[in-house]
């Protein structure tokens, strides 16, 4: 393999793990809202419990997250939950996606 090669996958697996690892400390430390993270999650989690990406409002009203934004992407996620539900899986979805970028 050339050793540019090598030295391009380093450095993406460098940026995934920075990235990664940026994400988790952001959720660990309470600095991830309703807005960015929470919406995803329940919509994944809701999924996966027989609810096709269902959100609630403020209100306590369900909404499909359809309704809200067309991101039938997330059902990408939902066969990770079942391995193991964790919001890990959006942070490493996110870094991946950046860093293959």
């Amino acid at each position: 393999m050339n050793k540019y090669r090598i030295l391009l996958i380093a450095l993406i697996l460098a940026h995934f793990g920075l990235l990664f690892m940026t994400g988790q400390f952001r959720h660990w430390g309470f600095l991830t809202s309703i807005n960015d993270l929470a919406n995803f999650d329940q919509a994944i989690w809701g999924t996966i419990q027989g609810s096709l990406l269902l959100n609630t409002d403020i209100f306590d009203m369900p909404t499909s997250r359809l309704a809200i934004h067309f991101d039938p992407i997330q059902l990408i996620f939902a066969p990770f939950y079942l391995i193991y539900p964790s919001v890990a899986w959006l942070t490493a979805g996110q870094a991946l996606a950046l860093s293959i970028t």
